[in-house]
Order: C-alpha cells, then sequence, then structure tokens
C-alpha cells in the first residue's frame, strides 16, 4: 500500500474520530461500519487503524448454523471483550419470574 494513501487515510480516520461528539461514540465497530463512515476502503482498514492504535479482535460466531469469523475493532484505550465461556447462570428465579426466592431470608 502507498504510503501517501495511508497517511491520508490515517488523517480521515483520525478527524472523524475526534469530530464525532462524546455520546455517538461507539466502544466497538465492524469493519463495513468504519468503511461506511470514514470512507476508508476495506483493505485499509488494518493496517490504518493498526497506526492509530485501535484494538482489532477477530470472533467466532455463528450466523444461519455456521461458524464464522468476525472482525471487530475498538478506538484506543479500550479492549473488544471477549465473549462469555461456560454455562449462562440460569436458576430457577429467573425461569419462572420470580423476583426474589420464596425461602430467601433477605428479600430484595
Amino acid at each position: 500500500m502507498n504510503p501517501y494513501n495511508v497517511n491520508f487515510w490515517k488523517a480521515r480516520v483520525r478527524n472523524w474520530w475526534h469530530r464525532q461528539p462524546p455520546t455517538q461514540r461507539h466502544l466497538i465497530y465492524r469493519p463495513a461500519e468504519l468503511s461506511r463512515l470514514t470512507g476508508a476502503p476495506p483493505p485499509a482498514l488494518p493496517t490504518v487503524l493498526g497506526q492509530l492504535g485501535w484494538h482489532r479482535a477477530v470472533r467466532w460466531s455463528r450466523i444461519a448454523g455456521r461458524r464464522v469469523q468476525r472482525t471487530y475493532y475498538s478506538p484506543p484505550g479500550h479492549q473488544v471483550p471477549r465473549p462469555r465461556r461456560g454455562r449462562p447462570p440460569v436458576t430457577l428465579e429467573h425461569i419462572f419470574g420470580i423476583d426474589h426466592a420464596p425461602t430467601s431470608p433477605f428479600p430484595q
């Protein structure tokens, strides 16, 4: 990739990020979303965002029963969270919609 193009896209992404109000900034972006918002071509994103200090993570996901890899980016100072592992914390109170256990000595 041409270094002049990299510098151009770095400036464009940096300007886009700093022009965003803090209330509109997200902590996780998909590459297609970043490409649409900044105008940067998708092949340039790993190089440009890597040089700007963005965290890149590849996670496995399921779509229509098939496993696919998803790429996520988070701005400097943040990390893409890892998916939860193991069984979800399901209790009888959650299943039956009870606010607190009837035998609980400390109702909420």
